[in-house]
């Protein structure tokens, strides 16, 4: 079975966000490997942190899905790796919902 190419994900480019959260995020020293780069499993964490950020901003903490028995579950992500994470980095994460997205009840999680 051979490896199937993916065509990367078009940028929103000038599409303004409905909803928008930054979450700034630093690099931990338990989170890099051996090469002093991040570890890619760590991303995830990130994005939660900016997916929780977004949510308390929005009154969609957990503690709402959880009182009105919503699930809210992260059913794909995807991820370019464009230059390594290293220790000393510290960036801005931004969470967003375009236009195209609010509509849907679950756009929040997106």
């Amino acid at each position: 079975m051979g490896l199937r190419s993916r065509q990367r994900r078009p940028f929103l480019g000038d599409v303004r966000p409905y909803l928008s959260e930054a979450t700034q995020v630093r690099v931990r020293f338990q989170e890099v490997d051996s090469m002093s780069i991040v570890w890619h499993g760590h991303y995830l964490t990130y994005f939660e942190d900016a997916r929780r950020a977004f949510g308390r901003r929005y009154g969609l903490d957990y503690s709402v899905f959880l009182e009105h028995n919503i699930g809210a579950p992260m059913v794909s992500v995807w991820v370019d790796f464009l230059s390594p994470a290293r220790p000393t980095t510290c960036w801005m994460l931004r969470r967003a919902c375009t236009s195209r997205t609010a509509p849907n009840s679950n756009s929040a999680t997106r």
